[in-house]
């Protein structure tokens, strides 16, 4: 289970540990295989295609976003696929009579309305973040000690020292307590301290706004007292939900990836 659906779901021991541990004041905080490799195949071309629009390097005003659009959709679709069942289902079975080429692959998941939305912001999206180009480490979905215990779980961006969720939503609002825990979570899945995080933050694209804090300062917020990250880092570990070590019945055998 990610660490995104553990804080969905009240009965998650990691959700009742965030809301015991840290609930204090959060109100003032604002296929198969040939299939698989085709659409490897053609992700790597759409990623080309994006850098040879050179939208990191041209002034945001400059770039043909109309065409990087559909490219970025069609990236974001098979992302999609690689991290829930239930989407890659519906992908591959849009996909099923494609031909095995770029185009095709965009006609069938990905829509003109999402292509528009996504060129018509994606210029102020684009200036807005263009001073991350210059931080060091930029980190682009970053990993952490406890990443594998948490369903694979990785943040967005670290800029530095800065751990960054990034939301395109236009709902309000915008900073939730539900995405104030994620950011923590992935700080405290930090536990070997490898990214020295030091602030955690949220960019709401759509608003063009920017929300962060120092790191010690919101668990100490969040806790009603001062404390100890590496504590909380231990604390954090021990609730999250291990495969059962039970011994398997006489004969069994172990699953194999994509057994499911």
């Amino acid at each position: 289970m990610s660490l995104t659906s553990h804080l969905k779901d009240p009965a998650s021991p990691v959700r009742a540990w965030f809301d015991t541990r840290l609930s204090n004041n959060t109100t003032v905080l604002v296929s198969r295989s040939g299939a698989l490799l085709r659409a490897l195949d053609i992700a790597a071309e759409a990623a080309d295609r994006i850098v040879a629009l050179e939208p990191a390097t041209r002034a945001a005003n400059d770039v043909d976003w109309g065409a990087v659009a559909p490219l970025c959709a069609l990236l974001a679709r098979y992302e999609q696929a690689a991290r829930s069942p239930f989407a890659a289902a519906s992908i591959a079975a849009r996909l099923q009579h494609a031909e095995p080429a770029l185009e095709a692959h965009v006609g069938a998941v990905v829509s003109a309305a999402d292509c528009a939305d996504i060129a018509a912001i994606a210029a102020h999206i684009a200036a807005d973040q263009a001073d991350l180009r210059d931080a060091q480490p930029l980190l682009l979905g970053p990993t952490f000690a406890l990443s594998a215990d948490l369903g694979g779980a990785d943040a967005d961006i670290i800029a530095g020292r800065t751990l960054i969720d990034l939301k395109a939503g236009a709902a309000l609002p915008v900073v939730r307590k539900r995405d104030i825990y994620q950011v923590i979570g992935y700080a405290l899945a930090d536990v070997d301290d490898e990214h020295c995080i030091d602030i955690v933050a949220i960019h709401a694209l759509r608003w063009r706004t920017r929300w962060s804090i120092g790191l010690q300062e919101l668990l100490d917020s969040l806790a009603g007292e001062p404390t100890d990250i590496a504590i909380l880092r231990r604390e954090f570990a021990t609730v999250i939900p291990r495969p059962s070590s039970a011994p398997k019945p006489v004969g069994a055998r172990e699953r194999t990836a994509g057994a499911d």
